[in-house]
């Protein structure tokens, strides 16, 4: 209501009257100019998880920016300018810009060649009807490709008799050599095709049964080729264990988790939910090691890392920061030093980048960091210690710094970049570990690297057929996803293990199985 100054009257109860009634109106505009702010960071927020689902499924998942316009006028004025003989070599060879991509890369040495020579009729000469004489000729190679081929291997034994009466023994049969399927029909290299198209190239069992076998007119039922990864993942134990007590003395150690359903019997109408955790050993200990558990609880990591007193990175969830947190009542579950994620960190800045551009700052500052690490890749442990120290150090600084003074600016509890901020403020001491210790990494992104191959595979495979193939899987994954990193033929690697494990004479022989051993000491 509006009123008149010059019409106000002059009885004190009528003035008290139209106060109350002003005051009264204040507090409802309050109330709904409060309302409306509480929609606005409802809409604000909503805008922003669109927009970041936005750009999870039609985005690159790269946090990688376009340059500033400027930059990109400036290349564009190089690239429209006209070349002067200054700046322009000679129009030869030499002088052309090495353009990126093509080229043919050569066929590898090994593989077995076969001549075609194409057969044609001697030329004839046209005036005295002689034939030509041949000089030489002009080869090439194509790559040709075979389908898929199966045999089978009859298997022989001998049997002997004694031809005297003096020999106790009266007969003997050449021992059979011991198959990880000892009485079916699958071998060992038939065993390790199968775990590694299902292991690493992500072929679910029904699919290697009903196209890919099929094909070569062969008839293998599911039930057996998933008896037969229990076989091979039991036979490969032993290499398993001895790479897991190897990882727990590497000066550091990347982890990460991933979900992965199984079916359980006890469960209902639903597969039940598990966890897969993914450990990465330092250049020391090259070996990547899986650990399936059928929950999420810190429980499994503890165990599984049980006695290591190194270095530990993993993003800042709950269940990974309360592996290394003592309390009151007892001890850390795992006596290893947490250092943090500065990816983890930059992806929050990233995910603010849209509705908050003053995000650019930080993410400039530790792209600096990052430049760092880039140019310190090939230098010893004490020389990049040094470069920390002396470059990536300050720039520490600068980022915690800026974000102390914008925290109270940005302290809306659905702003982006709030978040941000406090993360990296929470986290701070566990993010400048790595600048102390040339031999740790800057980011986590190692260990986020081997759970693709979990997260590709359980696209096609969707499950686990129950908490032992959970196991069996987190095996054989190990091994040949160490094998990867290696960089050895995993086929050959998976099926050699296989045949040496299970005739193994010494245990001590296990040794030369590992990968990074593998490749010096095998005869391949």
């Amino acid at each position: 209501m509006i009123y008149d100054v010059n019409a106000l009257p002059d009885d004190a109860v009528q003035l008290k009257a139209i106060i109350v009634s002003l005051s009264q109106t204040n507090v409802d505009l309050l109330q709904s100019n409060a309302e409306l702010h509480a929609k606005l960071d409802k809409m604000t927020a909503e805008l922003q998880r669109i927009t970041r689902l936005f750009e999870k499924f039609f985005n690159k998942s790269s946090e990688q920016l376009p340059k500033d316009k400027a930059s990109h006028d400036t290349t564009a004025e190089e690239e429209q300018s006209p070349q002067t003989p200054e700046n322009t070599a000679p129009n030869d060879n030499k002088g052309k810009r090495k353009k990126g991509g093509g080229g043919r890369n050569p066929l590898p040495p090994d593989l077995p060649r076969v001549e075609n020579v194409v057969e044609h009729e001697v030329p004839v000469c046209d005036v005295c009807g002689q034939l030509f004489k041949c000089i030489g000729d002009e080869r090439s190679e194509q790559l040709h490709f075979k389908p898929m081929e199966l045999f089978v291997v009859i298997q022989i034994l001998k049997k002997y008799i004694a031809d005297c009466p003096c020999c106790e023994k009266r007969s003997e049969t050449v021992e059979s050599p011991i198959r990880a399927d000892d009485k079916g029909v699958a071998s060992n290299s038939l065993i390790a095709a199968v775990a590694v198209q299902k292991y690493m190239d992500h072929l679910p069992l029904a699919r290697q049964s009903k196209q890919l076998f099929k094909r070569c007119g062969v008839t293998l039922p599911e039930s057996s080729m998933s008896r037969w990864m229990g076989l091979a993942a039991a036979i490969c134990t032993p290499l398993y264990e001895l790479m897991h007590r190897l990882l727990l003395e590497a000066v550091f150690i990347q982890m990460d988790a991933t979900g992965a359903k199984y079916l359980d019997p006890l469960i209902k109408g639903k597969a039940g939910t598990g966890t897969i955790w993914g450990d990465n050993g330092d250049d020391s200990r090259p070996y990547v090691l899986y650990d399936f558990q059928t929950h999420g609880k810190r429980d499994g990591p503890a165990t599984f890392l049980h006695g290591y007193t190194g270095y530990m990175q993993c993003d800042a969830n709950t269940v990974n920061h309360g592996l290394f947190v003592a309390n009151t009542d007892a001890p850390p579950l795992v006596a290893a030093t947490e250092f943090g994620c500065w990816s983890h960190c930059r992806r929050h800045f990233y995910d603010a980048r849209i509705l908050q551009p003053a995000s650019k700052e930080v993410r400039d500052m530790i792209g600096t960091m990052y430049g760092v690490e880039r140019r310190a890749k090939k230098l010893s442990h004490e020389e990049r210690r040094i470069m920390r120290q002396n470059e990536s150090l300050p720039m520490l600084d600068n980022v915690f710094a800026w974000c102390r003074d914008h925290r109270a600016k940005y302290d809306l509890p659905t702003d982006l970049l709030g978040k941000a901020i406090q993360y990296a403020i929470n986290q701070e001491s566990y993010l400048r570990v790595y600048v102390n210790d040339g031999r740790l990494e800057i980011d986590n992104n190692a260990a986020e690297r081997i759970l693709r191959l979990i997260a590709i595979g359980r696209k096609n495979w969707l499950f686990y057929g129950s908490a032992n193939g959970g196991k069996t899987g987190a095996v054989l994954h190990s091994i040949l996803a160490s094998a990867k990193r290696n960089r050895l033929n995993e086929y050959e690697y998976l099926l050699d293990v296989i045949n040496r494990l299970a005739d193994l004479p010494k245990q001590a022989e296990i040794f030369n199985l590992l990968p990074d051993r593998w490749k010096t000491k095998s005869p391949r």
